[in-house]
């Protein structure tokens, strides 16, 4: 009887303490749940994509929900872009995300800076390879479930920063039921 007791409580425990991945939503969340859970404005869904317009640091955002073909959530991401006129402020802003997530998931797994190029740069050239496209900033942490990315680029003349969150299983789950479907359809 006390054992049953024992792991009773281990599991209201456990349940009661479940990690939410992303906004209050847990990977593997169905469409429905996330729209219940989200409290910004829901501006798209399409193409099992539900997308929000939100604040992150007072900066304005997209705040975006992959789901797998079974409506499975198994991705998410911040889309930030805002429009400097100053590079260095895109590079201050990404230090800034870099050290807030430094202290929620704990020491990084990888730092990369990557020049198209492949050359190398110091600190005081990389907003002029910013503003040419010419960089990408890109951090890396790893917990139990999730993978998160941070990463500053420009593309297409348009700076932006991605804080992109990838379920480790879920994403696993998707990619056998996309092979699978690619099978049958041989």
């Amino acid at each position: 009887m006390k054992l049953k007791l024992t792991l009773l409580a281990l599991m209201i425990f456990s349940i009661s303490f479940a990690q939410n991945n992303f906004r209050n939503n847990t990977w593997g969340a169905s469409k429905t749940s996330v729209i219940s859970k989200e409290k910004s404005k829901k501006i798209s869904d399409e193409n099992n994509i539900l997308t929000f317009e939100s604040k992150l640091t007072d900066l304005n955002c997209k705040v975006m929900y992959y789901f797998t073909h079974s409506n499975k959530l198994k991705r998410a991401k911040y889309l930030i872009s805002p429009e400097y006129l100053n590079m260095n402020l895109y590079i201050k802003d990404y230090k800034m995300f870099q050290d807030m997530l430094t202290q929620k998931y704990g020491t990084p797994k990888e730092k990369n800076i990557v020049t198209i190029n492949k050359v190398q740069t110091s600190e005081n050239e990389w907003s002029a390879h910013l503003l040419a496209g010419n960089i990408r900033f890109e951090t890396i942490w790893k917990t139990e479930e999730t993978t998160i990315f941070l990463t500053l680029s420009t593309r297409d003349g348009k700076t932006f920063f991605q804080i992109d969150y990838l379920s480790t299983e879920v994403f696993k789950l998707d990619e056998k039921e996309r092979i699978e479907r690619s099978i049958k359809d041989l």
